[in-house]
């Protein structure tokens, strides 16, 4: 996990791309794919500052480093106080809204066995060592031939 330290008033919410945040600190992000690497195409980040609240949305655009189809794991911590507003995917061209699926559903039933097909991309929340809030997203396939990523959206105060 990459760890970085930042500015008073800045945080690092991913690879290289720093936007205005909440209080100073080390921010971590981390990106890895199987079975080969992924890396990032690009990361657009926009902040929106609605009075007290940032209201930020990254758009990451992924290519795996081999020829075969890939999984990319992307895990970040994000400002002390944030909120998850939205997330989706991109494959083809085209962006797949994601849905709040509460974990106890998922037990039982998964895509296949509904007749549905799979996800493209799964974002969990958790909270890292420091207790901020931690996104992890896995996207799957990650291909050469056409564009994938996906997108958060999220603010803090």
């Amino acid at each position: 996990m990459r760890t970085r330290p930042i500015l008073p008033g800045l945080f690092v919410i991913s690879m290289g791309t720093v936007a205005l945040g909440v209080a100073p600190g080390t921010a971590r992000a981390d990106l890895r794919g199987a079975p080969t690497p992924v890396t990032e195409a690009g990361c657009d980040v926009t902040v929106e500052l609605d009075g007290p609240i940032a209201r930020v949305t990254e758009r990451h655009r992924l290519v795996p480093a081999g020829a075969l189809p890939a999984l990319a794991s992307y895990g970040a911590s994000l400002a002390t106080g944030a909120v998850v507003e939205g997330f989706s995917v991109t494959a083809g061209g085209r962006d797949e809204p994601g849905l709040l699926v509460p974990a106890e559903s998922l037990d039982q039933h998964t895509p296949e066995s509904l007749g549905l097909a799979p996800d493209l991309g799964v974002l969990r929340l958790g909270r890292d060592a420091d207790d901020r809030p931690f996104v992890d997203v896995q996207v799957y396939p990650v291909t050469p031939a056409r564009v994938t990523g996906f997108t958060l959206r999220w603010s803090a105060p």
